[in-house]
């Protein structure tokens, strides 16, 4: 796997050929068999289970009173949860986007949209199968 090297040091890998699955209504176990290893390499599952959780945007003093000094940790996580999108977008089929894209939308207005939704939630929507999947 090609890999290209960001401006915070994050190694991000191409995105030709580092997934040969896309994620449709049929192969749930299948696509989840390739992302996880791909995420858990990268030291990138807290981004998706929520135990890594987003820093504060803004500085604090010693005292806690919060600074307007940007905290550069937080610009880093969002580069790295973007990247993480991208892969997880780019592993969707086309049909599955577009619900994924609808969702979204729908989080923008009634509360915050999780990766861990298409991780851990879904599972029963994309797998035909009634085996339980774990991470």
């Amino acid at each position: 796997m090609k890999a290209t090297n960001s401006s915070a040091g994050v190694v991000v890998p191409s995105h030709s050929g580092f997934m040969s699955i896309k994620l449709d209504r049929t192969n749930y176990p299948l696509w989840l068999a390739q992302i996880v290893p791909i995420l858990k390499s990268k030291n990138l599952m807290g981004f998706v289970t929520g135990t890594h959780p987003c820093p504060p945007e803004f500085k604090s003093n010693t005292d806690g009173t919060v600074t307007t000094e940007v905290d550069p940790r937080y610009a880093t996580w969002h580069q790295q949860d973007q990247m993480i999108l991208s892969w997880i977008n780019n592993s969707l089929s086309p049909t599955v986007l577009c619900l994924q894209w609808l969702d979204s939308q729908h989080h923008k207005l009634h509360g915050p949209h999780l990766r861990r939704d298409m991780l851990l939630s879904r599972k029963t929507e994309f797998c035909s199968s009634d085996m339980t999947y774990s991470l």
